[in-house]
């Protein structure tokens, strides 16, 4: 009980009590620790009094030390930004120039405080600050009163604490709470910490959507009166703020803690731009716009033009205000020395605008001083050179313009607000190159495909192709380095982050609505983009890789973030700025790529990629000397580099001779001609690209099933295994590739010119084309992912020459003939896979070759080989192609008589008698039947395969899938259907789980001619996969 009456006395005293002097001790922080006590014990009452006061007694304090320091401030001579321009100005305060002066100020203000307050000042813990600074109070308060019923009170304090922590999810659950289950009305919500000039600005801007102009011109002339007063009252506190840093001696120990002081002094303008819980760009200037226009709609036009006047000084560029601008200049019969501004704005902007210079200048100066050691004989030399840098950004006249062309070697430059524009940086083969590089991440969810150049390496390890698209980076890197320390004057820059972005086409609802995209593929808000306002060691280079038909995809933005000045995309344009100038990038109608640097003055490891090349220089090296010994057996064998890069004008192109010989050569041919398919990997059009040609292909898979049933011969498969296979490693070994290459896809391929369609033709028999890139009209070559990207490069095997046209040839980038290569029976022609390339029209005969494409990325390796080499192993050598046909029909026999001898012996009897009967039919049709259900189940048979059983080829007894099941049962009734009717019942003979049906000689045609012959093999073969 009497502990309970002390505390209702104190409570009466401290409310009674307009000075904290009769209680000395309880300050706010001693107050708010009390509050804490209570709230842990659950004296709920208590909690809430000593929270109140803390946070009265807090505002209390911080509004007699403003007054006191403003009243001490006042004929002392000191400003609020001390003339600290160069480093000498710096050093003047420790000769007492105007160290003196900020001594008596600080002693002034000490005995003011002592004075009205009793005691200097609150040595308290940055905690208490901090949650103060955060509304903790206002938490704390929340829980007090709702544990005391007084739900309205406890909304209130929780939607202030929900203004200053808008994230806090358990708040904004409890302010639901209280209004649908406690019923407290959205009208008695308020915010406990409103401030005057917040109020008149919501009321004027209400005033203004109902079009009362003169409580628009009253409340918003109010708002912004009481806003400088608060922003003067923000930078006054921000004179305590104090970041403890270590300094070499007494004047880094100043400046370090006065760029402490400006960096606060200049987010009060920032920290006060938010009105409940939405942060406003240009919040200052807006007031100005408002009256503008209310003043105008009241008839008052020359305090309109007063505010129109003011409006520019925030925003000089714009356009509506400008208009406004002349025609009240017009209307009132002004000059331009009577269109001026309200002084208190021009003071307000004049006063931030040198701070923000003041901040750069320090840090720069300050970095000098450490790297100098705070040598005072090093002050004069280079305050000399920063008046110089002054004096070139503001004049940005013409000797610096030629100065920066000559150094960047641009062909284009313009400098304008510290921004760099220039062209020539990049050709059109660059920015295509670096375009494609970054197609391969592929696109996010937002449609962005980003590669972060810090972590490219890593694409590099796994194709070595990449390499001249990280050496062109790397150049880059350093030529923006470059521009920006001749732009800026900076004599140690780093990379802290790199980009290489591609945004694809505009689609609708690619950004959140508050986003502001950024060029190195950020989303950005109003405030975050303000936030980098403070930061000036840091610079951005983006250099752009793709055109765009029109500005306006790349925009620097003015206070309001809109657009001020629009930058045209297009390949090789750079453009240099500060972090901290505001921008935006958006999306075109086609892809728009770009690569982005930051630089920083801070020191960091930035070498990674050089580093990286360096080392694959040293094993390319190392590679190089080996293949000079695989190349000396090449020679050996005959084989002769006849064209390189002289020849054919490119590092990534050689052509030689002598790989086969005329029979292999012929070898190879006549097995296209037994085993092609029309169309094969053109969706089976036999004359994909051409009416004037018949194109067939036969692929390695194809050619091991032929190979199996017997069709086409072992040697010969073996030839097309073992020449495709000489002719990767001529490629590697002449490309000096530090990685292993693979093969993608094998085709042997023939042209035959169609007798009678030669006339008058002009086409090609293939079009100029890229293997692994789509050509456009511009004559770039886009990296489609969907498409054969992984391919690196590509080998072309020719078996004859006995034909007319059909030239190999390269191509320019407008598709027209660069070098022509005639082939012949052992010539092999090897490139870069983005190499353009084409083939003249074959006008007579047929033209043979084998294909290949190889790619350095293990995931696409042909896995065909792999089956090809096990079927080479399961079929003897001893036997040829049509031996090996008898020679499965045999032990097939074998397997189904044993079989059905523990079923049906009479069944077994009736079978042998009825396959010696006809035994010399079926030898003769064995071969023809066994290759059309091959081909019928050429999926079924890849997959067997696959499995890498041998049991698999000879040895398989039954099925053992409910899918094979399925298969044989259709087998079954297909061999019913087609089997016609004969005098006693025929039992089917298996081989490795295929059932071998027996038809009729009518069933058989032989082929007309050889190019019928191969079409016949593949009669049902329409849904044959060569993949």
């Amino acid at each position: 009980m009497t502990l309970h009456m002390l505390m209702v006395i104190l409570i009466i005293c401290l409310k009674n009590t307009n000075s904290l002097s009769e209680f000395p001790k309880l300050t706010y922080d001693h107050l708010y620790t009390e509050g804490l006590k209570a709230f842990e014990a659950g004296k709920w009452f208590q909690c809430v009094g000593f929270f109140k006061k803390a946070i009265e007694s807090r505002k209390s304090y911080k509004k007699t030390v403003f007054n006191c320091k403003l009243k001490c401030r006042e004929g002392s001579g000191i400003v609020d930004n001390p003339n600290l321009n160069t480093t000498n100005d710096i050093y003047d305060l420790l000769k007492w120039r105007s160290f003196s002066k900020l001594v008596k100020e600080s002693q002034c203000t000490k005995r003011c405080q002592e004075n009205k307050l009793g005691y200097d000042q609150i040595e308290n813990s940055e905690d208490i600050d901090t949650d103060f600074e955060s509304y903790k109070p206002y938490r704390h308060l929340q829980i007090c009163y709702e544990e005391l019923k007084r739900y309205t009170d406890a909304t209130c304090a929780a939607y202030t604490y929900y203004l200053r922590n808008p994230t806090d999810e358990e708040t904004i659950a409890s302010i639901y709470t209280y209004r649908d289950d406690f019923y407290v009305k959205e009208e008695d919500v308020k915010n406990l910490e409103t401030k005057q000039y917040q109020e008149c600005r919501i009321k004027g801007e209400e005033a203004f959507d109902h079009g009362d102009w003169t409580k628009v011109i009253e409340w918003i002339e109010i708002a912004i009166e009481e806003y400088y007063k608060e922003e003067e009252r923000c930078r006054v506190e921000c004179e305590d703020h104090f970041n403890q840093q270590s300094a070499l001696n007494l004047i880094q120990a100043i400046a370090g803690h006065y760029i402490s002081v400006l960096e606060c002094q200049l987010k009060c303008q920032r920290k006060l731009s938010i009105i409940h819980t939405d942060y406003l760009p240009d919040f200052v200037g807006q007031h100005y716009h408002l009256l503008q226009i209310a003043y105008h709609k009241s008839g008052n036009d020359e305090q309109a033009a007063e505010c129109a006047a003011t409006y520019l000084v925030f925003n000089p560029n714009d356009e509506e205000t400008l208009n406004n601008k002349t025609y009240f200049m017009k209307k009132l019969g002004y000059n331009q020395e009577q269109f001026k501004a309200r002084q208190e704005a021009v003071e307000y902007e004049k006063r931030r605008t040198e701070m923000l210079q003041l901040l750069y200048f320090l840090r720069d100066e300050l970095n000098k001083m450490k790297e100098q050691g705070g040598d005072k004989d090093n002050f004069d030399e280079s305050d000399k050179k920063h008046k110089t840098k002054i004096q070139i950004r503001l004049k940005t006249n013409e000797r610096y313009h030629m100065e920066v062309n000559e150094k960047t070697g641009f062909s284009e430059t313009v400098i304008e607000n510290g921004r760099i524009i220039a062209d020539g940086f990049l050709n059109k083969d660059q920015c295509q190159q670096l375009t494609n590089f970054t197609n391969m991440a592929g696109p996010n969810s937002d449609g962005i495909s980003i590669i972060k150049i810090a972590d490219s390496f890593e694409h590099v390890k796994k194709n070595t192709k990449l390499e001249n698209s990280l050496r062109l980076i790397s150049w880059a890197s350093d030529q923006g380095r470059n521009v920006i320390a001749k732009m800026y004057n900076k004599t140690n820059l780093f990379v802290e982050n790199s980009f290489i972005v591609c945004v694809d086409p505009e689609t609708e609802d690619q950004y959140s609505e508050d986003c502001i995209p950024q060029e190195y593929g950020s989303c950005l808000t109003a405030e975050e983009i303000d936030n980098y306002e403070l930061i000036n060691d840091k610079f951005v280079v983006a250099i752009f890789l793709t055109d765009a038909t029109e500005p306006g995809h790349f925009n620097f933005l003015d206070r309001r973030h809109e657009k001020e000045i629009p930058v045209v995309s297009k390949c090789g344009r750079v453009v240099g700025f500060r972090l901290s100038d505001r921008h935006r990038s958006e999306r075109s109608v086609s892809q728009r790529c770009s690569m982005v640097f930051i630089y920083s003055s801070n020191r960091q490891e930035d070498t990674t990629v050089k580093t990286y090349l360096m080392d694959l220089d040293k094993r390319r090296n190392e590679v190089r000397k080996a293949n000079r010994e695989d190349m000396r057996e090449f020679y050996e064998n005959g084989v002769r580099i006849v064209m390189g890069e002289k020849e054919l004008r490119s590092k990534l192109r050689f052509a030689a001779d002598g790989l086969l010989t005329e029979e292999q050569c012929q070898t190879l041919i006549e097995i296209n001609q037994e085993g092609a398919i029309g169309g094969d990997g053109f969706d089976y059009k036999k004359s994909p690209m051409t009416k004037s040609e018949i194109f067939d292909g036969l692929t390695l898979s194809r050619a091991a099933e032929l190979t199996y049933a017997g069709i086409l011969s072992k040697q010969g498969l073996r030839l097309f295994l073992d020449a495709s296979d000489y002719g990767k490693v001529l490629v590697e070994k002449y490309f000096n590739l530090t990685q292993p290459l693979y093969f993608d896809y094998t085709q042997l391929n023939c042209r035959t010119a169609i007798e009678g369609a030669q006339t008058g033709r002009e086409d090609l028999s293939h079009p100029v084309h890229g293997d692994n890139c789509d050509i456009q009209k511009d004559g770039s070559c886009i990296r489609n992912p969907s498409g054969y990207v992984h391919r690196d490069f590509s080998s072309l095997l020719y078996l004859n020459g006995d034909f007319e046209g059909g030239e190999f040839f390269f191509a320019h980038k407008n598709w027209s003939t660069q070098i022509s290569i005639k082939p012949k029976c052992g010539m092999i022609v090897g490139f870069d896979s983005a190499e353009f390339h084409g083939v003249k029209a074959v006008t007579k005969g047929r033209r043979c070759t084998l294909a290949m494409w190889y790619t350095l990325d293990k995931r696409f390796d042909e896995q065909t080989r792999i089956q090809v080499r096990q079927i080479l192993d399961k079929i003897p050598n001893e036997v040829d192609a049509q031996e090996h046909s008898q020679f499965m029909t045999i032990e097939n026999k074998s397997k189904n008589e044993k079989e059905k001898e523990k079923t049906q012996e009479k069944t077994k009897n009736k079978t042998k008698q009825n396959n010696i009967k006809d035994e010399e039919k079926n030898n003769l049709k064995e071969a023809s039947l066994q290759k059309k259900l091959n081909d019928k189940r050429s999926k079924e048979f890849k997959q067997r395969v696959n499995n890498k059983k041998d049991k698999e080829f000879l040895n398989q007894k039954e099925l053992t899938t409910t899918e094979d099941n399925k298969l044989r049962k259709d087998d079954e009734l297909e061999k019913n259907n087609s089997v016609h009717e004969t005098k006693e019942n025929k039992t089917p003979e298996e081989d490795d789980g295929v059932t071998i049906k027996v038809i009729e000689d009518d069933d058989i045609r032989e082929p007309e001619d050889a190019y019928d012959k191969g079409q016949n093999l593949d009669a049902k073969q329409n849904s044959h996969n060569e993949l």
